[in-house]
């Protein structure tokens, strides 16, 4: 078990810290997952929040992650770059689909420059 969670840390680039204090690590990505949520409740344009819950969607499958991009893109519509953020993780989910819907919604969302 303990080569297993050695491997995790090495994977997610933190193997110079003592396996033991994954648990430790796990809880406080939670708390800051939660404070940045309460955050957006009162503040919903707060960009650190949303930077925050964006590293973790980026983390987990589109599946999961969807939620997160779709209030994103609700609350920012005009913003390309998460357009993009969120186009491209469903890329990677090989979601054809659902990234040409993405693109025909943003096309009509997004005003252009003539």
């Amino acid at each position: 078990k303990q080569w297993y969670q050695r491997r995790v840390a090495i994977t997610a680039g933190i193997d110079n810290i003592k396996v033991n204090n994954l648990p430790e690590m796990a809880l406080e990505k939670g708390d800051k997952l939660q404070k940045a949520e309460n955050k957006l409740k009162n503040h919903p344009y707060d960009l650190e929040s949303w930077n925050v819950l964006i590293k973790d969607a980026q983390e987990k499958p589109i599946e999961v992650s969807r939620r997160v991009y779709e209030r994103l893109i609700d609350t920012f519509p005009t913003c390309g770059r998460f357009w993009k953020l969120y186009i491209e993780e469903e890329l990677k989910s090989k979601n054809f689909e659902k990234v040409e819907h993405l693109f025909q919604v943003e096309t009509l969302v997004i005003p252009r420059k003539v």
